[in-house]
């Protein structure tokens, strides 16, 4: 029970479950066997209800990281019939527990974001002359209403629209703290975490996604119209992803296209290229040259990438593994992520189109 982390009860739910099997029975990998021998009314009624209660329990600590979830089984058989946890390498040491699980995915994690590497971004001061107007507190107050009632929260575990019962007064605070903050490119050191929750993809793997601070994301927010200024001033007619040329539409235009070829006899092909973890491995000097010359707000810049050099902790079921101090990648979840990348792309994106015309 320790090893896989499911509760002492659990365990015992599940044996007795099995000791109320048939004699003769065997598990096959259907959860039943042929030619099983009848067992009377009795036993059936308390393996089907010992089976109800094994699937009702809670299954706390099994992760999707490393160990596979028992949710969803047919029957206590099933359970019992099911390897609990898939190997994770030749090299790489089983995991004894759900901290000793998070841990091995946080030494994955640290390898892919270089922890420990030198950070190579070098200090840089924005133009005033281009430095967004202050925050006020409509902003605010717009920014916190524009959040769902149900989100993720980060460290500090504040609901963002929780702010708007504040006084106009400490609303105001606030204000002043984030233009003191933009002033001095830096974030304080309260708070100055990221969890990381890791979610599975549906081809495998693992997606992870950021829960920041709230006061960050209220002032990403708050920045979120200046860089979707910017975001509509650098499009691209072949560039997808912005408002109103979402990935559906997309799709059904190339559905389109090949089509219509088809109906003509013409030739249509399309490549399909995915950057593999393309938000993790991102030197952030190389979007810091990107930005400049694509005159993407550095003011907004400086505090975003600052913000993906707060240490990270990966969660997983209420469980947090070390601190992780990023050097490169940028943080799914952020609310500056996407433009980001965009404008890291855009050069590389041009060139492909003008040379494939």
């Amino acid at each position: 029970a320790n090893a896989i982390g499911v509760t002492h009860g659990t365990l015992k739910r599940a044996a007795y479950a099995y000791s109320k099997l048939p004699i003769g029975w065997h598990p096959s990998p259907l959860g039943h066997s042929e030619g099983e021998p009848e067992h009377d009314s009795d036993n059936e009624h308390e393996v089907e209800q010992e089976d109800q209660d094994l699937l009702a329990c809670d299954h706390q600590g099994l992760s999707a990281a490393a160990l596979e979830p028992i949710r969803g089984m047919d029957n206590a058989r099933n359970i019992l019939d099911r390897p609990l946890r898939q190997p994770v390498g030749d090299d790489e040491p089983i995991p004894l527990g759900l901290q000793a699980a998070i841990e091995q995915q946080a030494d994955t994690w640290a390898k892919l974001w270089a922890e420990g590497s030198e950070y190579l971004l070098p200090p840089f001061q924005p133009d005033p002359s281009c430095k967004p107007p202050p925050l006020q507190v409509w902003m605010i107050d717009a920014a916190c209403k524009s959040f769902p009632q149900e989100t993720g929260l980060g460290v500090d575990a504040i609901q963002p629209r929780s702010i708007l019962r504040l006084s106009f007064e400490a609303r105001q605070a606030l204000c002043d703290l984030l233009n003191s903050i933009e002033d001095t490119g830096t974030w304080p050191d309260f708070n100055a975490w990221v969890i990381i929750v890791l979610l599975p993809k549906t081809d495998g793997g693992l997606r992870p996604i950021g829960l920041i601070a709230t006061y960050i994301r209220v002032w990403m927010r708050c920045r979120r119209q200046h860089i979707a200024t910017w975001r509509a001033a650098n499009q691209r007619d072949y560039l997808f992803g912005g408002k109103g040329k979402g990935a559906q539409r997309a799709a059904w235009m190339q559905a389109a296209r090949a089509e219509t070829a088809k109906l003509t006899n013409e030739a249509y092909g399309v490549a399909l290229l995915d950057l593999v973890k393309a938000f993790e491995k991102i030197p952030h000097q190389h979007i810091l040259a990107a930005a400049k010359k694509h005159g993407y707000c550095l003011w907004t810049l400086r505090l975003s990438l600052a913000c993906y050099r707060m240490k990270r902790v990966i969660s997983i079921d209420g469980a947090v593994s070390r601190p992780v101090q990023a050097v490169l990648g940028i943080t799914a979840g952020s609310g500056f992520a996407c433009e980001e990348l965009c404008c890291l792309l855009t050069d590389i994106c041009d060139d492909l189109v003008s040379n494939t015309r």
